[in-house]
């Protein structure tokens, strides 16, 4: 059976610190929604802008999958395996927290920054953890779609440690694009960066959502030049 359901961009949840803007699509922190908990194995899907100057302290995870893709500005990792390396738009970074991880998050620049922080739960429990960065060309790969994370040790995504693939494509004005899943037993959550396009005569304007259960392959047709965010996840 076959189902969509949209999450229009103004449902999501909001934090305003003084230091730290947020939009959050699933329950997070003092947010809590018992309609927006998780798109199951996708636990949380975090839109932050980081004001200049401003940092996360060091704070610990495990066993989850941490991504995380800039949209603007620029933002500082540092953590207890000794890496340290400063992301920037067009940069992806996944840590694989597995048994622990402590890190912190600064944006030392002089621009406020704009991230995506995505948590995708580990495939297996306690794994060593790990951390990767890597720049994409995105000018090359532009109008299909360019995998930014998967569990395939490839030269062209960040690994992670789950059945999971994030994606994403920038399309032209009334350009079309097609999606098939990796995994047929997968289900699709998909975000608007910006500007607009459809899914089954479905609009869908700056960062509203949509689940799409069942569906093997997908069309997005873009209605004005598209940013688009794809996230492809197991049901159980």
């Amino acid at each position: 059976m076959k189902e969509i359901i949209f999450y229009p961009e103004y449902e999501r949840g909001k934090s305003e610190l003084k230091w730290l803007k947020s939009n959050f699509s699933f329950s997070f922190a003092q947010y809590y929604n018992p309609l927006r908990m998780w798109f199951w194995k996708l636990r949380v899907l975090n839109n932050d802008i980081i004001i200049a100057g401003s940092w996360f302290w060091m704070h610990r995870h495990d066993n989850m999958e941490i991504i995380t893709l800039p949209l603007s500005g620029s933002l500082t990792h540092r953590d207890s395996l000794g890496n340290n390396g400063t992301i920037y738009p067009s940069e992806v970074q996944s840590m694989s927290a597995g048994t622990g991880i402590e890190h912190s998050e600064m944006n030392t620049g002089e621009e406020d920054g704009e991230f995506f922080q995505i948590w995708i739960e580990t495939k297996d429990y306690d794994i060593v953890p790990q951390y990767m960065q890597k720049k994409f060309s995105f000018e090359e790969r532009i109008w299909r779609w360019q995998l930014l994370a998967g569990p395939q040790k490839n030269s062209w995504n960040v690994l992670i440690h789950q059945d999971a693939f994030l994606s994403r494509t920038f399309l032209k004005s009334w350009e079309s694009i097609e999606y098939t899943k990796y995994i047929s037993s997968n289900e699709i959550y998909i975000m608007n960066i910006s500007w607009a396009f459809s899914i089954e005569e479905k609009k869908l304007v700056y960062r509203d959502a949509l689940w799409l259960i069942g569906y093997e392959t997908i069309k997005i047709e873009s209605i004005e030049e598209s940013d688009i965010l794809l996230i492809e996840v197991p049901f159980l």
